[in-house]
This record gives C-alpha cells, structure tokens and sequence, in this order.
C-alpha cells in the first residue's frame, strides 16, 4: 500500500512541475513563426492579374491553406519578389468560387504589415487591400487600438496611394483559381509604408474574405489582430 502512495505521491508532484513550468514559461511552448523572403530579381513580373509562371519562376513560394473558423478550406499559393524598391507578391486561392462584378459582392485580400517586427498591433502601420473590382487597390493604415479597428486611406492622412494591384479568376461561371498580384515600395516618402532596406525582417500575415451567398473569412498564418502569431518576411 505504501508503494502505491509513493507512486501517487510522485505522479502528483510531476504534474505539478509541469505545470508551473508551463505557466512560467510559456515561451518554451511557442510554435516557431513562418519564415518568408523576398527574393531579389531585375525582371520584376507584370502585375496584371495573369500569373505567368515564367515570371514569378525565380520567386520564393510557399503553399498553404485558407482555414475558415467554420473549418472550410481552400488551398493556395504565394510567391514573393522585390527589385531593391517593391515588393512583388502573387496570392492564389486554388478553389475559389467567382463572386466579383457585376454581383457586387466584392472579395477583398487584406495584407497586414508588422512594419518594426516588434509583434504587437501598432497604429498607423502599413496595410494594403486588394478588391476584386474595377479599382482593386487600396494603400491604407490603420489604427490598432482596443478591439475595434479602423482603416484609413493614406492619402487621408499625408500619404499617398503607393504600388497597385490587380486580379483574375479563371472561371467567371463557376469555381477555379483566383489570383491576386499587387508591387508596393519598401522604400517610399509615405511615412505609412514600410520604409524599410534590403535585409530587414517585418511581420506579414494575410486575410481574406468573399462575402457573397456563403461567406468565408480565412486568415494565414495567424489572427490578423495578434501580430505575434504572424510569419516573418525578410527582404532578402
């Protein structure tokens, strides 16, 4: 009988340990952030929407899923550039259903930038969106305090609309790819873009959402309100 105390006794004792550890140090727990770069080009590709696989050949790429809270899922594909001023990125969604013009149902792509990689939600930090209609681009900031999140035009507060972007879907009848393609300046005069060299390290994370008659939501890598749960791009 005493034996069996002393083997309670000791499971007790290690799962106490475990757990103080656990709540003292969560950072031993902490998944390791997705590594991005931008690869350096002098071709840097045509942003029209088309992906042309010749272009974006040279560029870094990773494939992914687009996870709604309601567990749909869409798979896709994302390729980054940069020719010592812009960022060139192409973001696919593989099996996407058509909803832009004329049925008003605009998807929009949402790029969130954690210019001074310090992972928090800082206001007035870059943004960039992406809509699927005749004027698909918006150079944005955005204030990042309390729950509630406000998004600002540039040019409504000193800046400018810096970079463009444009869009296409394979199949306007039904499901197939959806591409969207967008440049924007790393270096700029706008104090709300990203102001950064080459070799610099920022927090990127992306949001998408196709409102229309089945709304999905997807965020990757992480929440777009916790910047700690970003990928990490350096600008190689």
């Amino acid at each position: 009988m005493k034996k069996i105390y002393y083997i309670l006794i000791m499971i007790i004792v290690a799962f106490g340990s475990i757990s103080v550890f656990y709540f003292y140090f969560p950072f031993k727990f902490k998944s390791e952030p997705i590594s991005l770069q931008s690869v350096y080009t002098i071709s840097p590709p045509r942003i029209d929407g088309y992906f042309n696989s010749t272009e974006w050949a040279p560029a870094f790429n990773i494939t992914f899923s687009l996870v709604s809270s309601r567990g749909e899922s869409r798979p896709g594909e994302l390729y980054i550039l940069n020719n010592n001023t812009h960022l060139f990125l192409a973001f696919r969604i593989l099996n996407e259903d058509y909803d832009g013009p004329p049925s008003g149902n605009n998807d929009a792509l949402s790029i969130w930038l954690d210019v001074n990689n310090n992972e928090e939600l800082d206001s007035y930090e870059d943004i960039k969106i992406i809509y699927t209609s005749a004027t698909p681009y918006l150079d944005a900031c955005h204030t990042g305090a309390g729950i509630t999140i406000y998004i600002y035009s540039d040019s409504n507060y000193g800046g400018s609309q810096d970079g463009c972007a444009a869009w296409n879907h394979t199949d306007p009848a039904g499901w197939g790819t959806l591409t969207f393609e967008i440049a924007f300046p790393f270096i700029s005069n706008d104090i709300h873009d990203l102001n950064v060299s080459r070799g610099t390290t920022i927090g990127i994370d992306f949001e998408y959402e196709s409102p229309g008659p089945y709304l999905f939501i997807a965020e990757w890598p992480g929440d777009s309100l916790k910047a700690n749960e970003w990928a990490k791009l350096v600008i190689a």
